[in-house]
């Protein structure tokens, strides 16, 4: 069940967002199954009863590293 149930309508009516993150195009390049996995969180987020329109993938920060503590590019601020 993984918490399926503890989804509710009220969270549906939020986007899923999904963030992908790798820290360097060498681990985007060795890590590509990882990578694959993360942009398969649309299909999960769809299971659970999001509209694909509402499963957002950013992954503007990918191979990007974080180490200077800069917010991600690909985040809204919302």
């Amino acid at each position: 069940m993984n918490g399926e149930a503890k989804i509710t309508g009220v969270h549906r009516d939020r986007l899923a967002v999904i963030y992908l993150r790798q820290s360097s195009m060498a681990q985007v390049r060795e890590h590509a199954e990882s990578t694959m996995r993360q942009y398969g969180l649309v299909e999960e987020a769809v299971r659970l009863g999001w509209a694909r329109p509402d499963a957002v993938v950013i992954d503007t920060d990918l191979g990007v590293s974080g180490r200077w503590g800069w917010p991600g590019r690909g985040l809204p601020s919302w």
